[in-house]
């Protein structure tokens, strides 16, 4: 069935002083799931809105995470058969080719945010002959294709 509106989204935003002058950061989101470009938008108004939440604060002094539910992956996270099976999926629903590259990941990645799960394997993921990492499925639906669930950083050990 096809969605004809978008729905209002929502992100939560937690800063936490550790110490003196060190903080963390955690921001929880369920981004759009209709318009990839909209949650692109949304990760650029997150990221941005968070900085504000300590002006004062030097980005060094800082760990942010950034998590919860995206709707958005890159071809890359998947394996062979799982992106085949994406494209199926999304050919029996009339929504076209899938996107290979999240703008939502982009975002990120280009503000420099790092993939959590990428960085340390996670019990049932699944190593490929490439030695990459692909993640089982977070999708909710009862055949999930996707990991649509993600947790990123950006460490002030890690620039």
């Amino acid at each position: 069935q096809k969605r004809q509106s978008v729905d209002p989204r929502l992100a939560t935003v937690v800063t936490l002083e550790i110490a003196e002058g060190r903080h963390i950061q955690v921001c929880v989101t369920h981004l759009d799931h209709k318009s990839e470009e909209s949650r692109g938008k949304q990760t650029r108004m997150i990221v941005s809105h968070a900085s504000f939440q300590l002006p004062d604060s030097d980005d060094d002094d800082v760990l942010r995470i950034i998590c919860r539910d995206f709707n958005s992956f890159h071809k890359s996270d998947m394996n062979v058969p799982q992106w085949r099976d994406l494209v199926d999926f999304y050919d029996t629903r009339g929504w076209g080719y899938p996107n290979e590259e999240s703008l939502v990941l982009q975002n990120l990645e280009a503000d420099g945010y790092r993939n959590l799960v990428q960085n340390v394997p996670a019990a049932g993921a699944q190593t490929t002959a490439d030695d990459r990492t692909h993640l089982d499925p977070t999708c909710w639906t009862v055949n999930p294709l996707m990991t649509i669930d993600h947790i990123l950083y950006k460490s002030p050990l890690h620039g």
